[in-house]
């Protein structure tokens, strides 16, 4: 486990927002103890202000070698397990150095920029890393008909042709009730899933159309209750899908963001040496 030593997502989670606030209480009390006039504000042009941007600076500059790290996989460069929790603690750590580096304040643009970039990269990868403490766990666990995202269409289309088939054996022509909600309702939602807007996204909702309509078409009821499985099975896939999503695509947000947060440091560097 990369946090907490524990199967349970949610001890991992709490474990992750504990040691968030356990590395950074330093920093806090710090704040409390200089706004009540017990300690001097810290400022990067002090020994030790200087000294915990360095930290931070060189932090940040690890955790972007997981990057190509990741790039150079054939190469034994340490396992990939513990390049991440060097990359997790580390930059937990950096955020309270970081932070008192800047004087606990905003300054000016450039000043701004960084540490507000840097706050936001941070908390994307807090949000990932939870999200990938509880997403694995409802993917393996809640998900009788899991598969490969990229799977999902060609699956559908198969068990779409499937159900074509099945009704046009137990239909009697456009009119009858089975044929009819088939072709409206069941058809669209099993090619395009939610993006058909049918009413069969919802799960209640389904069972309550399909018991009617098994009320009504009694003599083909086990083909209702097929379609009614294969509607359950695109549900699930589209849920899957979203979890993918919420699960995949913070990245798209933390690593251009860090790329930017990298640029926008160099620059804060090159100020800070040319004018201190």
């Amino acid at each position: 486990m990369l946090v907490g030593g524990t199967t349970f997502a949610r001890h991992r989670v709490a474990f992750l927002l504990a040691a968030v606030v356990v590395v950074c209480s330093p920093a806090i009390i710090w704040y409390v103890a200089a706004s009540l006039g017990y300690a001097d504000w810290p400022a990067g042009s002090t020994r030790v202000g200087l000294t915990f941007g360095i930290i931070a600076a060189a932090v940040i500059g690890f955790e972007m070698l997981l990057w190509p790290r990741k790039q150079l996989r054939g190469y034994r460069l340490g396992r990939a397990r513990v390049w991440m929790r060097w990359h997790i603690w580390l930059g937990l750590v950096s955020v309270p150095l970081a932070v008192a580096h800047a004087g606990f304040r905003f300054g000016g643009p450039l000043t701004t920029a960084v540490l507000g970039l840097f706050l936001i990269v941070i908390a994307s990868g807090v949000w990932g890393l939870a999200m990938q403490q509880f997403l694995p766990h409802r993917l393996l666990h809640e998900f009788a008909t899991e598969t490969i995202e990229s799977e999902v269409d060609p699956v559908m289309q198969f068990r779409r042709q499937e159900a074509d088939e099945m009704v046009e054996l137990a239909g009697g022509g456009p009119t009858d009730p089975l044929t009819a909600f088939y072709l409206d309702e069941v058809r669209p939602y099993l090619e395009y899933g939610r993006r058909s807007g049918s009413v069969l996204r919802s799960a209640a909702r389904a069972r309550g159309l399909f018991a009617d309509l098994e009320t009504r078409a009694p003599a083909v009821g086990s083909a209702v209750r097929r379609l009614e499985e294969l509607c359950n099975a695109r549900r699930q896939y589209d849920q899957q899908v979203r979890l993918h999503l919420w699960l995949h695509n913070w990245l798209l947000v933390h690593l251009p963001l860090s790329v930017a947060l990298c640029v926008l440091l160099a620059v804060h560097i090159v100020s800070a040496l040319k004018y201190w």
